[in-house]
């Protein structure tokens, strides 16, 4: 995490209303989407928005696209660095501003024109909370379809996420000081939404989700980050392993379990695509690694291995049945 060098090199803007929500984007080589991506900011029905876009050293005219803006929108400001992720283009942004509560957005998505009244609205009248997230419409070649079906204001902690119910972190709205405890993103991580959410379910804060889709994830191109998944499953093992060798005294025997199920979960996943990929490569770095077997039977198996590290022996079997039940 390299956030400290990112707040020292760029001051900090706006420090106006407290309930002034600050965006940063992360922009390379995006020319193709950022006229929708920052009129979709621009065109908000409530004022109270600033806007940090960082262009990570782009190629194509990205940089001048986001001057032009720039130049007729004060809220708007423009910050070049060079080429260093997408984590460390949101590190620079997040830090940039200083407004009390803070997004970010992917720069070919969209927030829909009642996001930032929404947000405010939300945070107004459920105060309390560190951070608001909302629902998701995604748009992928085959379809449109919401992330969450339900209909409910969900408050969302630890639990809530390792039952598996629909969150997303991106378009959340987070208290700035939320990320400075943390220590914002982890410019390490491919999977560097994962890692900075459970960092914050950890320290037992819970968040609040609204059923409004207004964050619009478009997943219909090919260049999309999220079209190459096999990076992003082996940074989520790893992820999830030193989870669990961190946090292992501050977890519940149902949350070990919970955590191991979806280890094992993603790593059939990468078997299934890859078979030259062994479990120690995906498990890299992950202590228990050395007692998962490439050469089990099933994947399965591993699950009693990665349980007993943690849980030991008599606890590991009897999770053990209940997978193998599942």
């Amino acid at each position: 995490m390299k956030a400290a060098q990112h707040k020292e090199s760029h001051p900090g803007l706006w420090a106006d209303s407290s309930l002034t929500i600050g965006i940063a984007i992360p922009a390379y080589n995006a020319s193709a989407f950022l006229d929708r991506t920052i009129s979709s900011i621009e065109n908000q029905t409530d004022e109270y928005w600033r806007l940090v876009v960082v262009d990570d050293g782009s190629t194509d005219d990205s940089l001048e696209i986001l001057s032009q803006f720039a130049e007729k929108d004060p809220r708007i400001t423009v910050i070049h660095q060079e080429n260093g992720g997408t984590a460390s283009a949101l590190n620079t942004g997040l830090c940039a501003l200083q407004t009390e509560w803070v997004a970010y957005l992917g720069a070919d998505d969209e927030f829909t024109p009642d996001y930032v009244e929404t947000m405010r609205t939300t945070i107004e009248q459920i105060p309390d909370s560190l951070f608001y997230a909302c629902n998701l419409q995604i748009i992928s070649p085959q379809k449109t379809m919401l992330m969450s079906d339900s209909q409910k204001i969900i408050s969302y902690d630890l639990d809530a996420y390792l039952r598996k119910i629909p969150f997303s972190f991106a378009g959340a709205v987070a208290k700035k000081s939320l990320y400075e405890q943390i220590g914002y993103f982890d410019e390490s991580e491919y999977a560097e939404d994962l890692d900075l959410l459970l960092r914050i379910l950890i320290l037992g804060e819970k968040g609040i989700q609204i059923p409004e889709a207004l964050f619009i994830c478009h997943q219909e191109h090919e260049d999309r980050k999220s079209g190459n998944l096999m990076p992003q499953y082996k940074s989520e093992v790893k992820i999830f392993g030193r989870f669990l060798d961190e946090h292992t005294d501050q977890l519940t025997g149902n949350q070990i379990h919970s955590l191991c199920q979806e280890i094992i979960r993603i790593t059939e996943v990468i078997a299934s695509r890859d078979p030259k990929i062994t479990a120690l490569e995906t498990t890299d770095g992950y202590r228990s690694s050395r007692t998962v077997s490439a050469d089990a039977p099933h994947w399965k198996q591993a699950f009693y291995h990665l349980a007993a590290t943690f849980l030991g022996e008599k606890r590991a079997s009897a999770f053990a049945q209940r997978i193998k039940r599942s």
